[in-house]
């Protein structure tokens, strides 16, 4: 079954991210991770898929290069290799605009590993649902939060949704992640 790296990942993506909120709210942001790792569990992912979704933010959110040796050490290169695969962090200089980052991971995923593919739809499952629950409470005022405003965060989670189901990730995770976005897609028309 499951090993104490578990626990250890938890530890570890708990004192990354400790201070760290859901954008826009109040929820601690380690309830995302357990949720990811909980979703990659589901779907059959092995502990390392596990522990990949506990630490799949700690280079964008938390240290770059500083979480990416911590990872690395505590865990190993596979896992550092499946956190990098699903980051839009890069160690390059300047950041990217947001939609040219955005449209890179959605090209990266047709390359993704197995593992890889597991946390990423996870993720953006996760963060689909969250979105929804959001809207019903925010209605329009929720777009406020995101870089990519509506138009952007929208075309984003579909990409990926279509990336991902074309790159073998699993159904398990994919068609839930596409039913969200339609009841999305449908909850705002009928709001318009």
């Amino acid at each position: 079954m499951l090993s104490e790296q578990l626990a250890n990942a938890f530890t570890c993506a708990h004192a990354f991210h400790r201070d760290q909120r859901r954008k826009g709210s109040d929820r601690p942001y380690i309830g995302h991770l357990m949720a990811v790792a909980s979703l990659v569990l589901d779907a059959d992912g092995d502990e390392d898929a596990a522990i990949a979704g506990l630490l799949h933010d700690a280079l964008e959110d938390q240290g770059g290069s500083r979480a990416a040796n911590e990872i690395e050490r505590q865990f190993g290169r596979e896992v550092l290799g499946v956190v990098r695969e699903c980051s839009d962090w890069s160690s390059d200089g300047e950041k990217p605009t947001w939609r040219s980052r955005k449209l890179a991971f959605v090209n990266s995923v047709s390359a993704m590993s197995s593992r890889a593919l597991l946390v990423a739809a996870a993720d953006k499952l996760h963060n689909m649902r969250d979105l929804h629950e959001d809207y019903l409470a925010l209605g329009e005022d929720l777009w406020e939060r995101f870089e990519g405003g509506r138009d952007g965060t929208l075309w984003y989670y579909q990409a990926m949704a279509a990336a991902l189901l074309d790159a073998g990730a699993p159904r398990r995770l994919v068609d839930p992640l596409q039913r969200a976005i339609d009841e999305l897609g449908q909850l705002m028309e009928t709001a318009e």
